[in-house]
This record gives structure tokens, sequence and C-alpha cells, in this order.
């Protein structure tokens, strides 16, 4: 199957940019499973935003993202 697409909104990929290193790693890795048709690791869905959308969370220990 091939990945779908990311369509990058805004910021969002400069705002990924600027996150450490492992975090992006992680992350990358969730991005390439939903890419792929799978879930994410961690993630709750966020009806309040629009049907089928979910947010990815990510927890890297050491790392602040805020």
């Amino acid at each position: 199957m091939d990945a779908k697409p990311i369509l990058w909104v805004a910021t969002a990929r400069d705002d990924i940019r600027a996150l450490p290193t492992a975090v992006r790693q992680e992350l990358g890795t969730d991005l390439r499973r939903v890419q792929s048709g799978l879930s994410p690791r961690d993630w709750k869905p966020m009806p309040t935003v629009g049907s089928g959308v979910s947010e990815v969370r990510v927890r890297v220990q050491g790392a602040r993202t805020a």
C-alpha cells in the first residue's frame, strides 16, 4: 500500500522541526504509521475539532515541548 501524503497546515512542519530530536523521532514513527493506515501508538479522538480527527501524543522522558 502506498503511504498517504501529509498535508502540513500553517506552521505545523516548522513547529515539529523545532522540537527535540527524540520527540521528532517518536512523532515521525507515529506519522509513518498513520500514513500506512495504522493508528498512532498513543492518541485520543478529538471530535470537537472535527469528525475523524485524532490527537497524536508523544511522551519522551526528559523532553519538554512547552
